[in-house]
């Protein structure tokens, strides 16, 4: 389609890349400047999932999550390696570099992303569901170290993957937009 269109057009179609580009990389730097105010914000989603599956009393405040299991409070530090922005931010980038060689079209570019940023945050607020999940049924020590150590980075590589097979197929669907098509 770029082809048949007049050279004004294309330019235009060749600056939005640029701009929409600029902004998914601002987008991807600001997920990493305010990754401690987006724990806060997603310790306070956690509480809301753990309400909805009878873990009532759950709270948060700031990135650290309290709940009763066994007895007592138990509180979840949401920390820097916990947070799902940590894990959108490359793909960000990524999307960045993909609609500003013009590898995939804005649109797609932009919807990706979207999908794979939800994806990545519902897969993180899981991942701390069964977290708190295995504390409750195991204690603290092992229901830690089970959910944790290996469901925890389970979880989290087939969402990356995930991911990664998301923007593998966006790129493959999507025709070149290189210098000779526009």
């Amino acid at each position: 389609m770029d082809a048949i269109l007049p050279a004004r057009d294309r330019r235009l179609g060749v600056r939005l890349s640029y701009v929409v580009a600029a902004g998914m990389v601002v987008a991807g730097v600001l997920l990493v400047v305010y990754e401690v105010a987006i724990r806060g914000w997603e310790a306070h989603l956690f509480t809301g999932f753990m309400s909805g599956i009878g873990i009532q009393r759950a709270s948060s405040l700031g990135s650290v999550v309290v709940f009763p299991a066994h007895g007592q409070l138990v509180g979840l530090s949401l920390t820097e390696g916990c947070t799902a922005a940590l894990l959108v931010s490359p793909f960000c980038l990524i999307a960045a570099g993909l609609v500003a060689t013009r590898r995939i079209g804005v649109s797609r570019g932009l919807l990706t992303l979207a999908v794979i940023a939800v994806a990545l945050f519902v897969v993180n607020q899981l991942r701390l569901v069964a977290i708190a999940f295995s504390v409750r049924i195991w204690g603290i020590a092992t229901g830690y170290e089970r959910s944790h150590v290996f469901f925890g980075t389970v979880v989290s590589t087939v969402g990356l993957i995930g991911a990664l097979m998301l923007l593998l197929l966006a790129v493959s669907h999507e025709r070149k937009l290189g210098p000779k098509n526009g």
